[in-house]
């Protein structure tokens, strides 16, 4: 493996480098251990939240950090159990439990910070020498034998300069692009606020000649064109009702895959885990699913929707869904824009019924009130719409690209450094095999000696 290193690198391993700590869990029997603790206690769950960790969800007190081994400033924490490779440096004296191994480097023969970031490449190499089936688990044995390259210790202040500058940079582009889905959310929401209430077609209303001044309606919380009509479902429906009852004891009959709530999502369909249900064959075509039918979730989510347009097809539908049926006065586009706006800004739920879970039922829902447009304007509008959603579909496929090369970067960016390729190498560099001498002498000097915490090796060194 050397003669493949760059010029100047060793291998080595983690229990060579530095002193191996796993942590522990002071019983919680003795209240001395935690109450009025100022040591942070690290458990895996406070490892994700940043890079350096200072402030911890619990707390220990000397006497309980003790119990659980106390660690020196600049420990690297790694998650050994459960959700293994999760790494962070110790920004003060910290204590862990028991599913984090630390390592305290050997100071100042290997750089604390790249250590942490050679950890976070560690994820496969734990995987694949975890001990269980059961729960994921590197124990310290095992640990202490991951193994690690060592450049010069001049080159690895160069690595890590390198990286931390990138992914400071990655970090900053990462705070961008979250904004991302926000903001493509609130410019949905504005397209279907000017849809319905009329402003998106002011333009088209005055090029076709019609008057568009604006009315609140006594039925409406907000104006609409004077021309507008307001109309409840039942009054635009040819058809409205709820699916077929489950009764795994009642139904008889052939064997059909239905909708269920869950399949339907809004403006869209989730057919992938569709079940069976038996009917008679005389309730087959009372429970079909055609083009055009707009089906509506009773619970769960109520009010979620979306138009079927995926042909013909042998399915019926379970009673947990509204399946609706419109006229010649109603595009059901129209009515799915007004479900999912009135969903958003909270006026649907004033349909809803039931204390604990909300429900829509089948009479709440035939009352709920539309504005409605004459035929060719609603033709106008959903045209425009599904223009403007297309246009942030785009953008927002072109997000999800870039977040996931933006993802696999810091990934990459490692494995380029731990090649030898991200900086360059000076051969003037005091190579890496001095370094790891170092280490073995540090290792032998002090080896008798008795460590009365995580790291006492390194610093007794240093003092002589």
């Amino acid at each position: 493996m050397e003669n493949e290193l760059p010029e100047g690198w060793i291998e080595s391993t983690f229990g060579v480098v530095g002193d191996i700590v796993t942590g522990n869990t002071p019983s919680k029997v003795f209240p001395e251990y935690y109450d009025g603790g100022t040591i942070p206690w690290v458990k895996p769950g406070d490892i994700n939240k940043s890079v350096e960790i200072i402030n911890t969800e619990d707390y220990l007190t000397e006497l309980g950090a003790e119990k659980a081994r106390l660690l020196p400033v600049g420990s690297v924490m790694i998650t050994c159990i459960g959700n293994l490779g999760n790494v962070a440096i110790a920004g003060v004296e910290v204590a862990t439990n028991q599913q984090i191994n630390s390592v305290v480097v050997k100071h100042p023969f290997l750089d604390q910070k790249y250590l942490y970031y050679y950890a976070l490449t560690m994820k496969p190499w734990l995987s694949a020498n975890s001990t269980s089936t059961t729960i994921s688990m590197v124990n310290k044995s095992n640990f202490e034998k991951a193994p690690i390259l060592i450049p010069p210790l001049a080159e690895q202040t160069r690595i890590v300069a390198k990286l931390d500058a990138a992914f400071g940079h990655l970090e900053t582009l990462k705070m961008g692009l979250a904004r991302i889905p926000e903001l493509l959310k609130k410019f949905r929401q504005t397209v279907l606020t000017q849809a319905v209430t009329g402003k998106l077609t002011e333009e088209w209303r005055e090029e076709n000649g019609l008057i568009h001044e604006y009315e609140e309606k006594d039925d409406l919380s907000f104006s609409i064109p004077n021309h507008w009509q307001t109309n409840t479902l039942r009054e635009l429906a040819d058809s409205h009702i709820l699916g077929k009852m489950l009764d795994q004891n009642k139904n008889k009959g052939d064997e059909y895959l239905y909708l269920r709530n869950i399949n339907v999502r809004w403006f869209d369909f989730k057919l992938s885990d569709l079940l069976i249900m038996r009917i008679n064959a005389n309730e087959k075509d009372k429970f079909s699913v055609e083009n055009g039918d707009l089906f509506v979730c009773e619970g769960g989510e109520p009010g979620r929707a979306a138009i079927w347009r995926n042909g013909p097809n042998n399915l019926i539908f379970q009673k947990a869904l509204h399946r609706i049926r419109f006229g010649d006065l109603m595009i059901p586009d129209w009515f799915l824009y007004n479900l999912k706006l009135d969903a958003d800004n909270g006026r649907l739920s004033e349909y809803f019924t039931g204390t604990g879970i909300a429900h829509l039922t089948l009479k709440s829902l035939s009352k709920y009130i539309v504005p409605v447009p004459p035929l060719e304007e609603q033709k106008e509008i959903v045209n425009r719409v599904e223009s403007l959603f297309a246009t942030a579909d785009a953008l927002e496929a072109q997000y999800q690209s870039l977040k996931a090369k933006i993802d696999q970067l810091p990934q990459a960016l490692l494995a380029k450094a731990f090649r030898g390729e991200l900086v360059l190498q000076n051969p003037t560099d005091e190579p890496a095999s001095v370094l790891l001498e170092k280490i073995k002498g540090l290792t032998a000097a002090v080896g008798g000696k008795k460590k009365t915490k995580a790291g006492q090796t390194a610093l007794a060194f240093m003092e002589e």
